[in-house]
Protein backbone atom coordinates (compact mmCIF):
# COMPACT_ATOMS: atom_id res chain seq x y z
CA UNK A 1 0.00 0.00 0.00
CA UNK A 2 1.23 3.33 -1.09
CA UNK A 3 2.06 5.81 1.82
CA UNK A 4 0.35 9.07 1.58
CA UNK A 5 2.26 11.93 -0.01
CA UNK A 6 4.15 14.36 2.52
CA UNK A 7 4.24 18.18 1.94
CA UNK A 8 7.46 20.62 1.94
CA UNK A 9 8.49 23.72 0.22
CA UNK A 10 10.20 24.67 -2.94
CA UNK A 11 12.22 28.04 -3.95
CA UNK A 12 11.63 29.26 -7.68
CA UNK A 13 14.63 27.17 -8.57
CA UNK A 14 12.54 24.13 -7.66
CA UNK A 15 14.92 23.19 -4.93
CA UNK A 16 13.37 21.54 -1.96
CA UNK A 17 14.31 24.26 1.01
CA UNK A 18 11.65 22.34 3.66
CA UNK A 19 11.92 18.64 3.35
CA UNK A 20 8.37 17.18 2.49
CA UNK A 21 7.34 15.89 6.02
CA UNK A 22 4.36 17.45 7.15
CA UNK A 23 -0.03 15.97 6.43
CA UNK A 24 -0.34 19.44 4.81
CA UNK A 25 0.79 23.14 3.95
CA UNK A 26 -0.40 26.31 3.66
CA UNK A 27 0.76 29.49 1.83
CA UNK A 28 3.52 31.14 3.44
CA UNK A 29 1.86 34.75 4.60
CA UNK A 30 3.60 37.34 6.67
CA UNK A 31 6.90 35.23 6.90
CA UNK A 32 4.99 32.11 8.03
CA UNK A 33 3.48 28.94 6.66
CA UNK A 34 0.43 26.82 8.30
CA UNK A 35 1.08 23.12 8.38
CA UNK A 36 -0.33 20.04 9.86
CA UNK A 37 2.18 17.54 11.68
CA UNK A 38 -0.33 14.56 12.53
CA UNK A 39 -3.65 15.66 14.09
CA UNK A 40 -2.80 19.51 14.71
CA UNK A 41 -1.31 22.78 12.83
CA UNK A 42 1.62 24.90 13.38
CA UNK A 43 3.50 27.08 11.70
CA UNK A 44 6.90 27.14 10.07
CA UNK A 45 8.89 30.15 8.97
CA UNK A 46 10.94 30.68 5.57
CA UNK A 47 13.96 28.58 6.41
CA UNK A 48 11.32 25.50 8.04
CA UNK A 49 11.57 26.51 11.42
CA UNK A 50 8.54 25.21 13.66
CA UNK A 51 7.53 29.31 14.74
CA UNK A 52 4.53 28.08 16.58
CA UNK A 53 4.26 24.55 17.54
CA UNK A 54 1.54 22.64 16.08
CA UNK A 55 -1.64 22.48 19.00
CA UNK A 56 -4.74 23.67 16.75
CA UNK A 57 -7.08 21.64 15.16
CA UNK A 58 -7.40 23.94 12.17
CA UNK A 59 -5.53 27.43 11.29
CA UNK A 60 -5.66 30.04 8.47
CA UNK A 61 -3.24 32.00 7.10
CA UNK A 62 -1.95 35.11 9.08
CA UNK A 63 -3.42 38.17 7.57
CA UNK A 64 -2.88 41.77 9.40
CA UNK A 65 -1.24 39.95 12.02
CA UNK A 66 -3.55 37.46 13.26
CA UNK A 67 -4.64 33.72 12.31
CA UNK A 68 -7.81 32.18 13.14
CA UNK A 69 -7.34 29.26 15.13
CA UNK A 70 -9.63 26.04 15.70
CA UNK A 71 -9.24 25.11 19.57
CA UNK A 72 -11.51 22.63 20.56
CA UNK A 73 -14.77 23.50 19.12
CA UNK A 74 -14.80 27.61 18.67
CA UNK A 75 -12.47 29.88 16.50
CA UNK A 76 -10.35 32.23 18.10
CA UNK A 77 -7.32 34.59 16.90
CA UNK A 78 -3.57 33.82 17.64
CA UNK A 79 -0.33 36.29 17.08
CA UNK A 80 2.64 35.55 15.36
CA UNK A 81 3.58 34.35 18.65
CA UNK A 82 1.09 31.62 18.43
CA UNK A 83 -0.51 33.06 21.60
CA UNK A 84 -4.26 33.79 21.80
CA UNK A 85 -5.42 37.19 21.32
CA UNK A 86 -8.71 36.99 20.71
CA UNK A 87 -10.91 34.25 22.62
CA UNK A 88 -12.16 31.09 20.98
CA UNK A 89 -15.52 31.66 20.87
CA UNK A 90 -16.94 32.17 17.16
CA UNK A 91 -18.43 29.15 15.04
CA UNK A 92 -16.84 30.84 12.17
CA UNK A 93 -14.63 33.64 11.06
CA UNK A 94 -12.52 34.77 8.13
CA UNK A 95 -9.17 36.62 7.64
CA UNK A 96 -8.74 39.88 9.07
CA UNK A 97 -8.95 42.70 6.57
CA UNK A 98 -8.79 46.15 6.79
CA UNK A 99 -8.79 46.14 11.04
CA UNK A 100 -12.01 43.89 10.52
CA UNK A 101 -13.22 40.47 10.63
CA UNK A 102 -16.58 38.70 9.74
CA UNK A 103 -17.44 36.33 12.45
CA UNK A 104 -20.31 33.84 12.51
CA UNK A 105 -22.77 32.96 15.38
CA UNK A 106 -25.94 30.65 15.20
CA UNK A 107 -25.66 31.49 11.44
CA UNK A 108 -26.04 35.16 11.72
CA UNK A 109 -22.82 37.39 11.14
CA UNK A 110 -21.27 40.09 12.59
CA UNK A 111 -17.57 42.14 12.81
CA UNK A 112 -14.82 42.31 15.27
CA UNK A 113 -11.92 44.43 15.22
CA UNK A 114 -8.52 43.48 15.78
CA UNK A 115 -8.90 44.22 19.64
CA UNK A 116 -11.71 40.90 19.16
CA UNK A 117 -14.45 43.75 20.19
CA UNK A 118 -17.80 42.79 18.13
CA UNK A 119 -17.70 46.12 16.27
CA UNK A 120 -20.69 45.21 13.95
CA UNK A 121 -23.40 43.27 15.88
CA UNK A 122 -24.31 39.72 14.31
CA UNK A 123 -27.21 40.30 11.87
CA UNK A 124 -26.79 39.14 8.78
CA UNK A 125 -27.62 36.10 6.38
CA UNK A 126 -23.91 36.73 4.58
CA UNK A 127 -21.09 38.53 5.13
CA UNK A 128 -17.99 39.61 2.69
CA UNK A 129 -14.53 40.98 4.26
CA UNK A 130 -14.02 44.97 4.11
CA UNK A 131 -12.26 46.21 1.14
CA UNK A 132 -12.00 49.92 -0.05
CA UNK A 133 -14.36 50.81 3.41
CA UNK A 134 -17.13 48.98 2.71
CA UNK A 135 -18.65 45.23 2.89
CA UNK A 136 -21.41 43.50 1.41
CA UNK A 137 -23.72 41.97 3.47
CA UNK A 138 -26.93 40.36 3.23
CA UNK A 139 -30.55 42.06 4.56
CA UNK A 140 -34.13 40.22 4.23
CA UNK A 141 -32.40 38.30 1.17
CA UNK A 142 -31.10 41.71 -0.66
CA UNK A 143 -27.16 42.43 -0.84
CA UNK A 144 -25.96 46.14 0.19
CA UNK A 145 -22.83 47.60 1.83
CA UNK A 146 -22.31 48.64 5.43
CA UNK A 147 -19.10 50.68 6.56
CA UNK A 148 -17.02 49.96 9.87
CA UNK A 149 -19.62 51.73 12.12
CA UNK A 150 -22.45 48.87 10.48
CA UNK A 151 -24.03 51.97 8.66
CA UNK A 152 -26.26 50.51 5.43
CA UNK A 153 -24.57 52.97 2.71
CA UNK A 154 -25.79 51.30 -0.17
CA UNK A 155 -28.96 50.20 0.47
CA UNK A 156 -29.23 46.23 0.15
CA UNK A 157 -31.02 45.99 -3.03
CA UNK A 158 -29.08 43.56 -5.34
CA UNK A 159 -29.41 40.09 -5.85
CA UNK A 160 -25.71 39.56 -5.26
CA UNK A 161 -22.97 41.84 -4.53
CA UNK A 162 -19.45 41.97 -4.96
CA UNK A 163 -16.06 43.52 -3.05
CA UNK A 164 -15.27 46.75 -4.20
CA UNK A 165 -11.73 47.39 -5.60
CA UNK A 166 -10.49 50.96 -6.94
CA UNK A 167 -14.03 52.38 -6.06
CA UNK A 168 -15.72 49.71 -8.05
CA UNK A 169 -17.97 46.51 -7.32
CA UNK A 170 -19.49 43.83 -9.14
CA UNK A 171 -23.58 43.36 -8.99
CA UNK A 172 -26.40 42.45 -10.15
CA UNK A 173 -29.94 43.42 -9.59
CA UNK A 174 -31.89 40.05 -10.90
CA UNK A 175 -29.68 37.84 -13.92
CA UNK A 176 -26.86 40.48 -15.59
CA UNK A 177 -23.61 41.41 -14.03
CA UNK A 178 -22.47 45.45 -14.20
CA UNK A 179 -20.39 47.78 -11.93
CA UNK A 180 -21.30 50.23 -8.93
CA UNK A 181 -19.49 53.02 -7.20
CA UNK A 182 -19.57 53.72 -3.98
CA UNK A 183 -23.33 55.64 -3.89
CA UNK A 184 -24.53 52.11 -5.39
CA UNK A 185 -25.72 53.48 -8.93
CA UNK A 186 -24.43 51.87 -12.10
CA UNK A 187 -21.42 53.22 -13.83
CA UNK A 188 -20.88 50.16 -15.80
CA UNK A 189 -24.17 48.83 -17.19
CA UNK A 190 -25.66 45.71 -15.80
CA UNK A 191 -25.33 43.35 -19.52
CA UNK A 192 -22.96 40.65 -18.48
CA UNK A 193 -23.53 37.47 -17.87
CA UNK A 194 -20.52 36.71 -15.74
CA UNK A 195 -17.96 38.89 -14.74
CA UNK A 196 -14.15 38.65 -12.59
CA UNK A 197 -12.64 41.12 -10.62
CA UNK A 198 -11.11 44.15 -12.20
CA UNK A 199 -7.16 43.59 -12.17
CA UNK A 200 -4.18 45.44 -13.70
CA UNK A 201 -7.54 47.61 -15.28
CA UNK A 202 -9.28 45.00 -16.79
CA UNK A 203 -11.88 42.36 -15.87
CA UNK A 204 -12.96 39.23 -17.49
CA UNK A 205 -16.64 39.10 -18.52
CA UNK A 206 -19.15 36.90 -20.20
CA UNK A 207 -21.87 37.57 -22.75
CA UNK A 208 -23.49 35.49 -24.98
CA UNK A 209 -21.54 32.11 -24.03
CA UNK A 210 -18.13 33.60 -24.64
CA UNK A 211 -15.46 35.50 -22.35
CA UNK A 212 -13.65 38.93 -23.44
CA UNK A 213 -12.29 42.05 -20.98
CA UNK A 214 -13.67 45.28 -20.24
CA UNK A 215 -11.94 48.44 -19.40
CA UNK A 216 -13.18 50.77 -16.06
CA UNK A 217 -15.42 52.63 -18.31
CA UNK A 218 -17.07 49.29 -19.54
CA UNK A 219 -15.24 49.42 -23.06
CA UNK A 220 -14.05 46.24 -24.75
CA UNK A 221 -10.66 46.49 -25.04
CA UNK A 222 -10.21 42.33 -25.79
CA UNK A 223 -13.27 40.61 -27.74
CA UNK A 224 -15.24 37.89 -26.17
CA UNK A 225 -14.22 35.02 -28.30
CA UNK A 226 -12.69 32.80 -25.09
CA UNK A 227 -14.49 29.57 -23.46
CA UNK A 228 -13.30 30.99 -20.13
CA UNK A 229 -11.25 33.61 -18.45
CA UNK A 230 -8.92 34.55 -15.34
CA UNK A 231 -8.35 37.67 -14.09
CA UNK A 232 -4.66 39.19 -14.88
CA UNK A 233 -2.40 38.42 -12.59
CA UNK A 234 1.44 39.40 -13.26
CA UNK A 235 0.92 40.55 -16.21
CA UNK A 236 -0.85 37.94 -18.05
CA UNK A 237 -4.47 36.51 -18.04
CA UNK A 238 -5.40 33.01 -18.19
CA UNK A 239 -7.53 32.06 -21.41
CA UNK A 240 -9.12 28.63 -22.65
CA UNK A 241 -9.61 27.91 -26.33
CA UNK A 242 -11.65 24.55 -26.90
CA UNK A 243 -10.16 22.91 -24.01
CA UNK A 244 -6.84 24.02 -23.79
CA UNK A 245 -5.59 26.79 -21.47
CA UNK A 246 -2.66 29.28 -23.09
CA UNK A 247 -2.08 33.51 -21.11
CA UNK A 248 -3.05 36.67 -23.04
CA UNK A 249 -1.24 40.09 -22.63
CA UNK A 250 -3.20 42.84 -22.42
CA UNK A 251 -3.40 43.65 -25.90
CA UNK A 252 -5.03 40.11 -25.96
CA UNK A 253 -2.73 38.51 -28.15
CA UNK A 254 -0.86 35.09 -26.89
CA UNK A 255 2.35 35.20 -24.88
CA UNK A 256 1.52 31.73 -24.04
CA UNK A 257 -0.23 29.66 -26.71
CA UNK A 258 -3.29 27.61 -25.78
CA UNK A 259 -1.55 24.20 -25.39
CA UNK A 260 -2.17 23.14 -21.97
CA UNK A 261 -3.90 21.11 -20.36
CA UNK A 262 -4.23 22.48 -16.94
CA UNK A 263 -2.96 25.57 -15.59
CA UNK A 264 -3.75 28.31 -12.99
CA UNK A 265 -2.61 32.06 -12.63
CA UNK A 266 1.18 33.66 -12.92
CA UNK A 267 1.85 34.47 -9.00
CA UNK A 268 5.07 35.70 -9.00
CA UNK A 269 6.26 34.87 -12.34
CA UNK A 270 5.62 31.31 -12.58
CA UNK A 271 2.46 29.56 -12.82
CA UNK A 272 1.65 26.23 -11.80
CA UNK A 273 0.92 23.28 -14.86
CA UNK A 274 -0.30 19.85 -14.30
CA UNK A 275 1.09 17.19 -16.93
CA UNK A 276 0.08 13.49 -16.26
CA UNK A 277 -1.27 14.08 -12.89
CA UNK A 278 2.03 15.64 -12.17
CA UNK A 279 2.68 19.38 -11.12
CA UNK A 280 5.24 21.64 -12.57
CA UNK A 281 5.71 25.34 -13.33
CA UNK A 282 5.92 27.63 -16.31
CA UNK A 283 7.80 30.72 -16.65
CA UNK A 284 6.13 34.31 -18.74
CA UNK A 285 7.46 32.45 -21.76
CA UNK A 286 5.45 29.33 -21.34
CA UNK A 287 8.70 27.56 -20.92
CA UNK A 288 9.14 24.58 -18.28
CA UNK A 289 11.43 25.91 -15.47
CA UNK A 290 10.49 23.36 -12.91
CA UNK A 291 9.98 20.20 -14.21
CA UNK A 292 6.10 18.30 -13.21
CA UNK A 293 7.34 15.67 -10.42
CA UNK A 294 4.51 16.60 -8.04
CA UNK A 295 1.72 15.24 -6.08
CA UNK A 296 0.56 18.78 -5.41
CA UNK A 297 1.17 22.12 -5.62
CA UNK A 298 0.39 25.56 -4.75
CA UNK A 299 1.39 29.23 -6.19
CA UNK A 300 4.68 30.75 -5.16
CA UNK A 301 4.14 33.06 -2.01
CA UNK A 302 7.29 34.99 -0.51
CA UNK A 303 9.23 33.10 -3.00
CA UNK A 304 8.19 29.52 -1.83
CA UNK A 305 5.41 27.17 -2.87
CA UNK A 306 4.50 24.03 -1.27
CA UNK A 307 4.45 20.76 -3.16
CA UNK A 308 3.70 17.05 -2.26
CA UNK A 309 5.92 14.10 -2.60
Amino acid sequence: MESEPRYGFIDKEGNLVVEPRFVEAGYFSEGLASMRDGNFVGYINLEGEVAIEPRFTNASDFKEGLAGALIKDAIGYINQEGKIVIEARFEEAEDFSEGMAVVGKDEQYGYINSDGELAIEFQYSEAEDFNDGLASVEVGARFGYVDKKGELIIPARFALAEQFSDGLAPATLEESWGWIDKNGDFVIDARFDGVGRFGEGLAPVQIEGRWGFIDREGNFVIEPKFNEAGEFSDGLAIVDVEGKWGFIGPDGEFVIEPVLDVATDFFEGLARIEVASTWGYIDKTGKIVIEPRFADAGDFSQGRAFVAL
